[in-house]
């Protein structure tokens, strides 16, 4: 079986043109089928000594008011030449029932939930050491589902971040644009990613993650960043619930 993988395109977007890009109807050969926006508040987790990150690995916990998610993504493929803005890398997600979600805390480690493969796969990487909380996201996403005449789809994500590092309380602003297929073929997801530079000239490709940019990683991302998680000691926020 084919393991879940996500496979996006991200950009940097100057906040001038946010309204340009959401009042879009076509990007190339695809349409807008659908609109909605929501609220999301993220918890990233790793060790002491940052073992996820050095694999570049990440271990969230995402709250919504539909509910909890817990989401693994593993280390991105090579970049091919002129595509270091289109990640490809293993993604597992899990739903969190009401009890689990309410076990996560920003300030604590991350508890043992039992079955959870998300957490079997950071596992896998961390062994027995506690997972600590590293970093807060909170994201105000408005999200764009795009189909094209053969039923191909693709998801236009818009949105407006705070990162707080936990180790010392920074909060980087920054707006962000994310370009992920649904069902649509690599070849397609490239051909959009085109077309929307074209409709909205100051996006800029972006190689960055959500995570690199709360931390300070820069352009490199995570891998290799031992230091990573030592960063992200508790930042005496309260407890979510």
């Amino acid at each position: 079986m084919t393991e879940p993988r996500e496979i996006e395109a991200k950009f940097d977007i100057d906040p001038a043109d946010r309204a340009l890009l959401l009042s879009t109807t076509t990007i190339g050969r695809f349409s807008v089928k659908e609109r909605r926006t929501a609220a999301q508040d993220d918890i990233y987790f790793d060790t002491d000594d940052g073992l996820l990150a050095a694999a570049g690995s990440t271990l969230r916990v995402r709250r919504t008011s539909g509910g909890a998610k817990m989401t693994y993504k593993g280390r991105r493929e090579a970049s091919r030449d002129g595509e270091g803005h289109i990640a490809s890398r293993p993604e597992d997600e899990a739903q969190l029932d009401a009890s689990q979600a309410a076990a996560i805390a920003i300030d604590l480690p991350l508890p043992e939930l039992d079955s959870l493969s998300p957490l079997a796969r950071a596992r896998g990487i961390a062994g027995r050491a506690a997972l600590l909380p590293v970093a807060r996201l909170q994201n105000t996403r408005a999200t764009m589902l795009l189909a094209d005449d053969q039923g191909m789809t693709l998801e236009l994500a818009v949105d407006d971040c705070v990162g707080t590092r936990l180790s010392d309380g920074r909060a980087t602003p920054f707006d962000e644009v994310e370009l992920e297929t649904k069902t649509a073929t690599r070849a397609a997801l490239i051909e959009t990613a085109d077309a929307l530079r074209s409709l909205v000239p100051s996006l800029r490709p972006s190689p960055t993650t959500k995570l690199g940019r709360t931390l300070g990683y820069g352009d490199s991302g995570p891998e290799g960043r031992s230091d990573a998680s030592s960063r992200g000691r508790r930042g005496g926020c309260a407890r979510h619930s």
